[in-house]
């Protein structure tokens, strides 16, 4: 904060937030699904002119079970039984991240990513799944079924900046699924920026001339050296007597 720059930006970021920070309210502790039930009727009782709000729940899993000594899958059951009582009762939206299963890194993502999916397939209205766009560049699916994973460029793919991934809507009660929306991720600053698919791709001989072995260098900066041909995905570089 030494730098007159810096404290600068900062002063405005800090006056951004003052604007919306009392619309916040975060519990940091884990807790019941009831909890969170009481605490949004709680909270609808004090403040019956205002908006209703948007409950976020970051995640699922890691939710206290309703009672002592069940299963994960009784766990997980019971915590989204008493969300979509809330849901219903409150009149509120209900925004549930839920983790996915290991296999469903280098997999398309399903009903079946979700842990004890069961439940959250019945009950939810929305379900949305995120996973990385292109999986083609590190996966081969064999003529028996079988998936195989080159982990090489799938670790070059979680070192991307940013990040190419894409939204499957795997259920819409109300409206159409099977959609797609592709993003590129800022892990930094955690922000998603909605591109084209064919932003999300790298053009079909980017591999030619980007080392596959400089991981982590943003792919951006590297393309920055490219030229693309926009109808045929063709990539030549620039200065090449260089």
């Amino acid at each position: 904060m030494n730098n007159a720059e810096d404290k600068e930006e900062f002063d405005g970021l800090f006056k951004a937030f003052s604007r919306y920070q009392h619309f916040l309210h975060i519990y940091d502790n884990r807790v019941k699904a009831s909890q969170v039930k009481d605490l949004v009727n709680g909270w609808l009782d004090n403040h019956p002119d205002e908006k209703k709000p948007l409950v976020v729940v970051d995640y699922l899993q890691i939710l206290q079970a309703e009672q002592d000594n069940v299963t994960d899958k009784a766990k997980v059951t019971d915590s989204v039984s008493v969300l979509s009582e809330l849901t219903k009762q409150a009149e509120v939206p209900v925004l549930v991240i839920s983790s996915l299963n290991r296999a469903s890194y280098w997999q398309d993502v399903s009903f079946e990513s979700f842990k004890e999916s069961g439940e959250i397939e019945y009950s939810a209205d929305v379900m949305l799944g995120l996973e990385f766009a292109h999986r083609e560049e590190y996966i081969t699916v064999q003529k028996n079924g079988h998936v195989e994973l080159n982990k090489e460029k799938f670790d070059q793919r979680k070192q991307e900046v940013p990040r190419r991934v894409e939204m499957v809507i795997l259920k819409n009660r109300t409206g159409k699924t099977g959609g797609h929306i592709f993003f590129k991720y800022n892990a930094k600053f955690n922000s998603y920026q909605a591109c084209t698919e064919k932003e999300a791709a790298i053009p079909n001989n980017f591999k030619m001339l980007y080392h596959t072995k400089q991981v982590g260098r943003p792919v951006e900066a590297a393309m920055s050296e490219y030229t693309v041909d926009p109808e045929t995905g063709r990539v030549t570089e620039k200065n090449q007597d260089k």
